[in-house]
């Protein structure tokens, strides 16, 4: 006579628990992931900072006053909206009772800046401005990191890999709006067609604000390319940069969300639990996941020399 003892269902459970419990909670399974980034990431920054690589970088080459003066109120913008964006982030948290989406997109994202090297993984793709507050860089530290030049290698501690890479999250919401425009607009379409027409329009969108830095030479990317805004120029943008942050950082996220919306449940990484921890490392997990992929398509796009 076979079948399973009294009061326990066939795969071993007591009667009325659901096995799928047994799995791990997204949120979980999210966290782990953060913690391993965030290990390599204090792996990283600690060597580099007991092996004295904490200080100012000071600026060569000389600029005119103008731009110059461009260059410190474009700093001063972007610590104004970080400390905005911080203090919506915290908002947020304290309206719905627990670590909000957007804190944990802003916590992880701003966790993310010490990804940014890898841009330079293999050759020098892209520099901040060296006439910006900047400090040496932890290139050297990165597992495998061999790019050139690494003398000419700063980190900003303001715009693009400094306070700012906290304002990554942007891209997600900007992709978010569009996203429900193109649906509400276009309801027959079906997911694939809507998620191209949302990555085109992030494309354009992400294109017309970064060329803002290019043309007041706020960061550069000097590899050569023939296929890119203004190519040839100190203020050419390169063509897999128009393409990375929608795709691996916008779309990603506003995905997301825009999912939980429409199921009225959680958004997928933050699914399972509301303690503060775990949210946290789960939002830290996902950004820094986004992010790597980002950067690692720049250093990657960046040899095929198109």
């Amino acid at each position: 006579m076979s079948g399973s003892p009294v009061g326990m269902s066939r795969v071993g459970l007591p009667e009325g628990v659901d096995a799928r419990r047994r799995m791990p909670a997204p949120v979980a399974v999210w966290a782990g992931i953060g913690v391993m980034f965030l290990a390599v990431e204090v792996w990283v920054l600690t060597r580099w900072i007991i092996n004295g690589g904490l200080h100012l970088v000071p600026g060569h080459g000389a600029i005119s006053p103008a731009h110059k003066a461009v260059l410190w109120v474009w700093q001063i913008f972007l610590v104004v909206a970080f400390c905005a964006t911080a203090w919506h982030a915290a908002r947020t948290s304290r309206r719905d009772g627990h670590l909000s989406v957007f804190a944990a997109f802003f916590i992880g994202y701003f966790t993310s800046f010490w990804l940014t090297p890898i841009f330079n993984y293999q050759d020098q793709v892209f520099l901040p401005s060296p006439h910006g507050l900047n400090v040496s860089s932890w290139a050297r530290y990165i597992p495998g990191w061999h790019g050139p030049n690494l003398d000419q290698q700063v980190e900003s501690v303001i715009t693009a890999t400094g306070f700012a890479v906290a304002l990554s999250l942007y891209w997600v919401y900007v992709a978010l709006f569009v996203l429900r425009r193109f649906v509400r607009s276009r309801p027959r379409w079906g997911v694939v067609r809507t998620l191209a027409a949302t990555v085109l329009a992030a494309i354009i969108t992400n294109t017309i604000l970064d060329s803002h830095f290019m043309l007041f030479e706020l960061d550069y990317w000097p590899m050569p390319t023939n296929l890119a805004l203004f190519a040839g120029t100190p203020n050419q943008m390169p063509w897999y940069e128009t393409l990375g942050p929608s795709i691996f950082v916008g779309l990603p996220g506003a995905f997301m969300i825009y999912r939980a919306q429409e199921s009225n449940t959680e958004v997928h990484f933050l699914r399972g639990s509301e303690r503060l921890s775990l949210r946290l490392l789960a939002g830290i997990g996902f950004a820094q996941l986004c992010m790597f992929l980002y950067v690692s398509w720049n250093a990657i796009s960046a040899g095929w020399q198109l």
